[in-house]
């Protein structure tokens, strides 16, 4: 019998341990795995560039490692993520240290707003995902791989928050050397795409993120013709005011967050001619080709066979002597300047 008793207690023991199990295993102690987003950043101001256009890799705990930030999700790579990223690429280990000195916010919640950011201690800011304002906030909103964030911060003295984020009908120009190409530049206030004030066209700094104007103006449209004489990768923007109606319907004029466009200025292909043939030369002549130091002439034996160097030159002509009588030969040029090559020209025959 007691043995009986020692059995049936301690049946009844497991059993109000089993009992109480769930309240004290089921805690969430699962660890997620940070995961990693690839995207671009762009912090801008009316007047210049923080940071122009730098890939980062963030990943999904960075606002919770630098910023004691409370997310939205720990399992997606937010806007405030690829914004940490973006410090830790401009300053370093500085901002990995002190990340106060840099980037704050108003509170560790999931309804967080940034007060510092790049340094700039304002009380708002504005940030975009391509061209669309992003919809909630940073702690909340999400990026993937190849999106492009641009963080605006507005002047000092526009305490009115009157300054509209800018952006150019393209993120990417291609041009060739010395040939004039076309811009359109507009502000968006807040889904709204308005034409801005005449703004000027500048050349940007890559490295300080400092604006040098250029010669183009936009006009009533927004349009702006620009040009550059040597082949060559090259950030524009602009600087300018926009007029508006803000939200109360009143008519306002802010400046323009200065917007960040890339060019790839490239070399024009040569317009080749063949002349004074005879049954054994030909002379392949071309026009300059604007920042151009030399040309390479290749020749082939069909129009679509295989083409050889067979000159190069810093001319502006080639004779070909030595040639079979009644044989047929083809040449192309190409303009040179240091690692940029042009396509070919048009084919020519002798």
């Amino acid at each position: 019998m007691k043995k009986f008793s020692k059995v049936l207690v301690a049946t009844m023991a497991i059993a109000l341990v089993a009992a109480f199990m769930p309240a004290m295993t089921f805690a969430d102690t699962t660890t997620v795995t940070p995961v990693s987003a690839k995207v671009s950043v762009t912090a801008t101001t009316p007047t210049g560039f923080d940071l122009v256009d730098k890939t980062v890799t963030a990943t999904s705990d960075m606002a919770e490692t630098y910023l004691g930030q409370t997310e939205a999700t720990t399992a997606k790579v937010t806007v405030l993520d690829a914004i940490v990223a973006a410090h830790i690429e401009k300053y370093g280990d500085a901002f990995k240290q002190k990340p106060s000195d840099y980037l704050t916010m108003s509170d560790n919640t999931k309804a967080a707003y940034v007060t510092k950011l790049f340094g700039h201690s304002l009380t708002n800011f504005i940030f975009y995902n391509g061209n669309k304002a992003i919809a909630s906030g940073v702690v909340t909103d999400t990026v993937a791989d190849g999106d492009s964030i641009t963080a605006c911060t507005y002047a000092a003295t526009d305490t009115s928050w009157t300054g509209l984020y800018s952006y150019f009908d393209k993120v990417t120009y291609s041009a060739k050397a010395g040939k004039t190409f076309y811009v359109v530049l507009n502000a968006d206030n807040w889904g709204t795409s308005l034409v801005t004030n005449k703004s000027t066209i500048q050349k940007v700094n890559a490295t300080s993120g400092t604006l040098t104007a250029m010669s183009g103006k936009t006009d009533d449209h927004g349009i702006a013709s620009v040009k550059f004489n040597t082949p060559g990768t090259y950030y524009i923007s602009a600087k300018g005011t926009v007029t508006y109606k803000n939200y109360s319907g009143t008519k306002v004029k802010g400046s323009i967050m200065a917007p960040l466009a890339k060019v790839k200025v490239g070399l024009s292909a040569p317009k080749a001619k063949a002349s004074n043939k005879t049954a054994t030369s030909v002379k392949i002549t071309w026009g300059k080709v604007t920042a151009a130091s030399k040309y390479n002439v290749y020749r082939a034996t069909s129009k679509t066979g295989t083409y050889k160097c067979v000159k190069t030159t810093t001319g502006t002509s080639f004779t070909n002597k030595g040639l079979k009588n009644g044989k047929h030969y083809y040449y192309k040029v190409k303009a040179v300047k240091g690692t940029y090559v042009s396509s070919y020209s048009k084919a020519v025959v002798k």
